[in-house]
């Protein structure tokens, strides 16, 4: 009984210690994805060694099901997927659990109650995590859907609507809104439409190759030009780059 309970002890001043150490001295890499999965790992090992924690394998089921956010930016970092809303809300309902439980236990416990403290801090770390990774996972989408401004300007398809939540459209719209007025407020009230000009262009005209049928296409000068699938056409850059963008027109550069 001695053994066991100086085995405990020990166990229980081991967790408080690592628990210290990842919190005010985090591992330093120059890949954040690196330390991400290190400071995770450093999580699962802490529950493992705090295994006199009631419901620590709880605990890491419900930090791997966050997680599994942040791997799915992973396998699809161009490509924006459906919002997992009943994902999110399960996560917040266990978060919300666990700050519950924390609150619930600093405000009953002694100061000399050194396994409580262990447990509260265990739940701690298991919220920064979850909320780390809802974070990323959020940040990631709005990234996504900026650039989708930047590339099918501010009307997208259905298909892309489709994988947005109605929050992430109106956000969308807003900053659709907040771009066109930045761009019409420039030189003066005389305007420039960042758009054309993403990268430094290198001459006026390019050549082009249409992608599908797209049908009559007006240039500025009045010029009507058919658009058809596999045709190439000599175009000022200024008129088709918006086209380019919408994946309509492929810049040929050979």
């Amino acid at each position: 009984k001695n053994i066991f309970g100086a085995f405990n002890s020990f166990t229980l001043r081991a967790s408080r210690f690592l628990l210290a150490y990842w919190a005010y001295f985090p591992p330093f890499f120059s890949n954040a994805h690196k330390a991400h999965k290190l400071e995770y790992w450093n999580f699962r090992l802490l529950l493992k060694v705090s295994f006199c924690i009631k419901s620590s394998s709880t605990m890491s089921l419900w930090v791997d099901k966050a997680l599994e956010l942040v791997k799915e930016i992973k396998r699809s970092p161009n490509h924006l997927q459906p919002l997992k809303e009943e994902t999110m809300r399960e996560i917040l309902k266990n978060m919300h659990f666990l700050f519950a439980e924390n609150q619930r236990d600093v405000e009953s416990s002694a100061n000399t109650d050194v396994e409580l403290h262990t447990t509260v801090h265990v739940r701690h770390v298991a919220l920064t995590q979850m909320k780390r990774c809802l974070l990323a996972y959020l940040f990631h989408r709005l990234q996504c859907i900026k650039e989708m401004r930047w590339s099918f300007g501010s009307v997208l398809s259905p298909d892309l609507k489709a994988s947005m939540s109605e929050q992430e459209q109106q956000w969308f719209q807003r900053y659709s809104s907040n771009l066109a007025d930045y761009m019409s407020s420039i030189g003066g009230g005389v305007g420039l439409d960042l758009m054309k000009y993403r990268n430094p262009p290198k001459s006026l005209y390019i050549q082009v190759r249409c992608l599908e049928d797209y049908g009559d296409f007006e240039t500025e000068d009045g010029t009507c030009i058919v658009l058809t699938k596999n045709s190439t056409h000599f175009l000022e850059r200024s008129q088709c780059e918006k086209l380019i963008h919408q994946g309509i027109l492929q810049h040929v550069t050979t």
